[in-house]
This record gives C-alpha cells, sequence and structure tokens, in this order.
C-alpha cells in the first residue's frame, strides 16, 4: 500500500468550487430570494500532461470559481471543459505552464472480480491526501448520484469513503485508475 500511495499520490489533486445557489425557499421579508455563497469541496486526478483533471460532476456543478491545488501546494484555477450528470463525471483544464504533473494511468473495471484490492486517495473531511484500502465488494451496482440521477454499473467497495472523498481516483493493486469516487 505504500509503494501504491508513493506512486500515484502526486497525481491527486484538491477541488474547492464556489458558487452561488439560489435559495428560493429563504426569501428576504420583503419577498426576494435570497443568494447565498456556497462552497464544495472534493478530489480529482490528473489524466494527461495538458492539464486535464477528472472529478465528480457534483463536486463543480453550478461553481462560478473551481481552484485545484496540487500535492505540492500549488493552486491554479479551472475550467470546466465538459459534465455528465448521469455518471457523475467531470473534466477540468488548468494551464499546465510552469507545473509538473503527474497523470495517472487509466485502467479497465472490466476485468474486476469481487474480492480484488482497491483504494482510494482523497480528501476526506477535508484533510488532505488520505489514503484508504480495502476490495472489490460489488460489481454493476445501481446507485444514485448526489444530484438524483441513477448511476449504472458502479463498483461497490469497503474502502472508508467520506465527504470529500468525492471525484477521487480509485485505483487497482498496481495503481490503475478504475473508478471514481461518488459520495
Amino acid at each position: 500500500a505504500r509503494a501504491l500511495y508513493a506512486s500515484t499520490a502526486a497525481g491527486v489533486v484538491d477541488i474547492t468550487s464556489k458558487g452561488v445557489t439560489d435559495s428560493s425557499q429563504s426569501s428576504s421579508p420583503f419577498g426576494a430570494p435570497q443568494q447565498q455563497d456556497t462552497t464544495a469541496t472534493g478530489t480529482g486526478f490528473v489524466v494527461d500532461g495538458k492539464g486535464h483533471i477528472v472529478t465528480a460532476a457534483h463536486v463543480v456543478d453550478g461553481a462560478s470559481s473551481i481552484t485545484v491545488t496540487f500535492q505540492d501546494g500549488t493552486t491554479r484555477k479551472a475550467t470546466l471543459l465538459g459534465k455528465d450528470t448521469a455518471t457523475d463525471v467531470a473534466v477540468l483544464s488548468v494551464d499546465p505552464s510552469g507545473l509538473t504533473l503527474h497523470p495517472l494511468a487509466l485502467g479497465s473495471s472490466a476485468s474486476l472480480s469481487v474480492g480484488d484490492p482497491v483504494a482510494a486517495i482523497g480528501d476526506p473531511f477535508t484533510y488532505q491526501r488520505s489514503m484508504s484500502t480495502g476490495i472489490v465488494s460489488g460489481l454493476d451496482r445501481t446507485i444514485s448520484a448526489p444530484n438524483g440521477f441513477t448511476v449504472a454499473h458502479a463498483i461497490q467497495t469497503d474502502a472508508s469513503l467520506n465527504p470529500g472523498n468525492s471525484g477521487g481516483p480509485v485505483l487497482d493493486a498496481s495503481g490503475k485508475v478504475i473508478g471514481i469516487v461518488d459520495q
């Protein structure tokens, strides 16, 4: 597990999304909707040397500003390139100039079996760079994403996943990404 962490942690990033939510349920005494500043935190991972980062769509949904923090503490503003709420996946882009990026290799979940070891690296409860390990508990599960959409073909694991892990990588024993945390 130590070697797995050492070889992959540099490719994991912290994501902070700031946005404005229109909460029309909480109106002022004058009947106008209140604007409420919100901040969401999560995890993502670098997928190439061009500055592309994958995370969960709900981590960046509705964000007016997205900041990515790398393992060395460097921060960059990110642009949302696209998202798929049906699978709860989003792709971000940061300017890669001056950065030493550590892309994570993508694997395949097709060959997974129940009992295979997996690991997740992320920021549970906003603590940076925590790793949890476990096994594949089940395959082809159907879950509800935080936005209410149904996500099919999910991998169930008993690795500890908590708020803040969302969008981070689920890794196989060789350090390849075989899933994205949807917490």
